[in-house]
């Protein structure tokens, strides 16, 4: 289905800018099994020079939940292997709530997220289901096959490790499922699964796919979730501030048919009504 909105933009001069936050030197909190040096997230961290404001704290939840605590926090990142257990996993899983409900950034990954539902409606999935072998190679789901065109929180393929030691502790991770308002940005490419999902209006990256058993790509791919979580994807002149201006510049995008700057914000191949909807929401959610 293709919609001319050249009309419904016109509804944005009611709307008071809204300034971006600099990210210059951003405050992230990064809770990882092995602390900072976890890979490939904390390499990510020193590849895009991060490491000024973040603090680590390792898999230990009498650290983390203090941790979260001393928000705000500009992004909010974990990458554990079990589920938060005993007496602080209920103010843990309360304090990121408050966190993405307060509009906070979240790039969440937990091997064992299916045996914690309670997790599942704060990172907008339905269920997550154990990933079982033979391990696939995550993909893009965007059609085409021009990098350009896939999502910018995963930029290319993500392959298997040649000879993946069976996991000690736990297992390779999951398979997702969207929630209503989530999508996939990358699915694992026999059955389809979803590996990585976009949620809360772009603001939350979760990742089912165990992040050491798949190759040394995965410093990529953390790189592009960071990124996209710390920039404004809506800020579409680059002034620093969310106006009428963006959203013309998106209508021009959009009435260009996508050969004139990038107007597929679903990433699912064709320009409609639904990639304006999902720009509202992106403007909506703010920097």
């Amino acid at each position: 289905m293709r919609v001319s909105i050249g009309t419904v933009a016109v509804a944005a001069l009611a709307l008071a800018s809204t300034p971006c936050r600099a990210q210059d030197d951003p405050r992230i909190l990064f809770s990882g099994q092995g602390g900072f040096d976890s890979f490939p997230i904390g390499t990510a961290l020193r590849d895009l020079d991060l490491l000024g404001g973040t603090q680590v704290v390792f898999q230990r939840e009498d650290l983390l939940l203090p941790a979260l605590r001393d928000g705000p926090w500009d992004l909010i990142i974990i990458r554990w292997f079990d589920t938060f257990e005993g007496p602080l996993a209920g103010a843990i899983i309360d304090e990121l709530a408050a966190h993405v409900d307060g509009g906070g950034k979240l790039m969440f990954s937990m091997a064992e997220l299916d045996e914690q539902p309670e997790l599942w409606p704060i990172l907008g999935i339905e269920s997550a289901v154990d990933v079982v072998e033979p391990l696939q190679d995550l993909v893009a789901t965007y059609g085409g096959i021009d990098p350009d065109q896939w999502h910018p929180a995963f930029s290319g393929l993500w392959r298997v490790m040649d000879d993946p030691s069976p996991p000690p502790t736990s297992d390779y991770g999951d398979w997702l499922e969207p929630g209503i308002g989530s999508f996939a940005v990358a699915v694992y490419e026999s059955d389809r699964h979803a590996g990585i999902v976009l949620s809360n209006n772009g603001r939350v990256v979760v990742t089912g796919a165990h992040w050491d058993y798949w190759d040394l790509g995965g410093a990529r791919i953390a790189e592009d979730q960071i990124q996209w979580l710390l920039e404004c994807p809506a800020d579409l002149d680059g002034d620093g501030e969310l106006t009428v201006f963006d959203f013309f510049e998106f209508q021009n995008r959009f009435d260009a048919g996508g050969d004139d700057g990038f107007a597929d914000f679903c990433y699912d191949g064709r320009l409609d009504v639904f990639d304006f909807l999902e720009y509202s929401n992106l403007f909506d959610a703010g920097c």
